[in-house]
């Protein structure tokens, strides 16, 4: 048996069997976790966190190094977003300021959010991308978008495809900003960087009315038997 606090304050006491996953028993309870990558620990919709007595157990931290760390994005609405934020996509959340936050998903990388009161002006293709582990994560990922569409004030929903080498959609969400929910490789794009064949740095053997995009496998195949 575990004890779930909702948002409203409510208590209750639920039997659980340790064989199923947890996000799978406690999402039909409408207790406020949406599950978004189907419960293979991607999306960072579910959160654990550890008492401080038990941080010992945890390996060391990193020392630091140079990243990318942010980028920016809108809000019409900051508490409006963020209830999207962190209800649907699962994103980490706090409020740094009276009309900014914070959002992380999965990775240190952050987006800094802040309330302009306009909409968004990026382009579908300005995209940001939440990687899930399988196709089904996706198609669920879609399913729970677009059963909420109108409850969040969502915008076009492009139906899952096979693209650009991954199985993916994009959406807008209430600030008009595109995300991409993409199944693709594991660790994402960043696993391109172990494979030189995908670098076309200084290539000019490139036809363009052929090539679609470097993360597509079968075109890198292509060029791999053209260098061998």
């Amino acid at each position: 048996m575990i004890v779930v606090h909702g948002r409203d304050g409510t208590r209750r006491e639920v039997d659980v069997s340790s064989q199923k996953s947890l996000m799978l028993q406690l999402r039909p309870l409408k207790v406020g976790i949406v599950g978004l990558c189907g419960g293979n620990a991607m999306c960072g919709t579910c959160h654990v966190k550890v008492r401080a007595d038990q941080f010992d157990v945890l390996e060391p931290a990193d020392e630091y190094e140079e990243m990318i760390s942010h980028g920016t994005l809108t809000s019409l609405d900051l508490q409006k977003s963020r209830r999207f934020y962190e209800e649907v996509l699962g994103l980490e959340v706090i409020q740094v300021s009276t009309v900014s936050m914070l959002a992380r998903k999965g990775t240190d990388h952050v987006y800094v959010i802040v309330e302009t009161g306009e909409p968004s002006t990026m382009a579908m293709f300005d995209h940001n991308g939440i990687d899930v582990a399988t196709r089904e994560a996706v198609d669920e990922a879609h399913a729970v978008l677009t059963g909420n569409k109108s409850q969040y004030g969502l915008g076009r929903i492009t139906k899952p495809l096979d693209q650009h080498g991954a199985y993916s959609f994009y959406f807008a969400d209430c600030d008009g900003n595109w995300w991409e929910i993409v199944h693709a490789r594991p660790r994402g794009y960043a696993s391109l960087y172990d494979d030189p064949a995908r670098d076309l740095t200084g290539r000019t053997d490139i036809d363009p009315d052929v090539f679609e995009h470097t993360g597509s496998d079968e075109y890198t195949e292509t060029l791999r038997s053209q260098d061998a």
